[in-house]
């Protein structure tokens, strides 16, 4: 047993003085809560009346519009247009940009230089012996095949008349010669 007791009630002092400094901290944060209830309802009433303000001055704001001739395209042609000067302006776009034109300063002569290595090769490759056989050899090939083509599609033979046009075969018994001569 504690040396701090009442014989008459049989409490220990030390839990009297702890139980009147809870209630003192709760009246305590009580208070406080009561404080903090009041300026959300103060600030509350000043974002109402704060709305109230600001949707008369957007109404006004868009009868003057009205009254201006300023439509809805211009506004939004005006906000992209100081959108994209503010991206512009900012260091990182600069920096971008300035990155990006360097890089095509270094690689531009690069192409360039590869530009021409490859022409220079394609040139000296069809002024090469190999290529230049295979080039006649195709161009021999379809100039061949062309002929060859033309005088089966006229049915041409061989043979000519005498008197130096060449010989047809014949449709229904009469050469495209012997019509031909008919004409004359």
């Amino acid at each position: 047993m504690s040396n701090f007791q009442n014989g008459d009630d049989g409490i220990d002092i030390g839990n009297k003085a702890i139980l009147q400094q809870n209630n003192e901290d709760d009246l305590e944060k009580q208070k406080l809560m009561n404080e903090y209830k009041e300026e959300l309802a103060k600030i509350q009433e000043d974002i109402a009346t704060l709305r109230l303000v600001l949707n008369d001055k957007i109404k006004r704001e868009n009868e003057l519009k009205t009254l201006l001739g300023i439509s809805f395209v211009d506004e939004i042609k005006q906000d992209l247009s100081e959108g994209l000067n503010s991206i512009k302006s900012t260091t990182a776009y600069q920096k971008t940009s300035a990155s990006l034109k360097s890089a095509t300063q270094k690689i531009t002569p690069t192409f360039q230089t590869w530009g021409g290595t490859v022409k220079n090769s394609l040139g000296s490759l069809r002024s090469a012996s190999l290529f230049k056989s295979f080039e006649a050899g195709i161009g021999s090939t379809f100039s061949g095949n062309k002929i060859k083509n033309s005088q089966s599609e006229f049915n041409v033979e061989e043979n000519t008349h005498a008197d130096g046009i060449p010989s047809s075969k014949t449709t229904n018994g009469i050469s495209k010669q012997d019509a031909i001569l008919e004409d004359n």
